[in-house]
């Protein structure tokens, strides 16, 4: 009888999940036991935590660790690149100009090189911004019809050896009479010839003044008198073809031959 009992199906499947339950239950006991050691950090941290305070007699603080301030040396300043004197600029040009003369220029192309070697009264630094150059400041007057031009006190022309200018000329400081001189010639009126890209300045400067528009206040000022309003003047003395010159400067003297 006990062999017939043993191999019946119902009686084997009760067996397995009586077994299977004591397994489970032996399982989930060792997964709540509470002698095992706590993994979590934060946990234990909390508990020590509040274990210390707890000892602390009433109205007793907790001693805070003060930091101490480390004394640290500064950096030492790296130098940066500094400007250098002397020795030869190489550029690649798509056309050689006619002349160093920057005003008797009809192309840009021309003035790739040339406006590079003198100096405006105002400069076009990134594309968008005006800024004074050989000229300190500048200011307009409230009717629009004069602009006042201060140089800067160190500007020097750049020296000719050899040169057939007139007068102790190289090394020396630009002056208003200069400047004066300078915007006379890109008018035409040093010479009849009229800059193709700058001269036409002309038509809003009072050259009918016996300064010809361009009053020389001192040797480090000079007024424009315009017949009309004219914003733009200053755009005209930025580009590369609104160059200055010493006073007496000929355009044979540019020539290059």
């Amino acid at each position: 009888m006990l062999w017939k009992v043993l191999h019946r199906p119902r009686f084997v499947l009760g067996i397995l999940a009586a077994v299977g339950m004591v397994t489970a239950a032996a399982c989930g006991a060792a997964e709540e036991d509470p002698t095992a050691v706590p993994t979590n950090t934060a946990t234990a941290t909390a508990t020590a935590t509040a274990t210390a305070t707890a000892t602390l007699a009433p109205g007793e603080t907790p001693t805070v660790a003060t930091p101490t301030a480390t004394s640290v040396a500064p950096p030492t300043p790296t130098p940066g690149n500094q400007p250098k004197y002397g020795g030869i600029v190489k550029s690649n040009n798509r056309v050689d100009p006619p002349s160093f003369d920057t005003h008797n220029a009809t192309s840009g192309g021309h003035n790739v090189t040339n406006d590079k070697m003198y100096s405006n009264l105002v400069w076009n630094s990134d594309g968008t911004t005006l800024e004074p150059d050989a000229a300190e400041s500048y200011e307009l007057s409230a009717d629009g019809l004069t602009w006042t031009f201060v140089l800067r006190p160190n500007v020097r022309f750049q020296s000719y050896p050899d040169s057939d200018i007139p007068g102790p000329r190289d090394g020396t400081l630009m002056t208003a009479a200069d400047v004066k001189y300078s915007m006379e010639k890109i008018m035409g009126l040093v010479d009849g010839v009229v800059s193709a890209r700058s001269g036409w300045m002309k038509e809003f400067v009072d050259i009918d003044r016996e300064d010809f528009g361009l009053e020389v206040v001192d040797d480090r000022t000079i007024k424009f008198h315009l017949t009309q309003p004219f914003a733009g003047l200053a755009n005209v003395l930025a580009i590369g073809f609104s160059g200055l010159y010493p006073e007496g400067t000929t355009r044979d003297m540019l020539s290059g031959d």
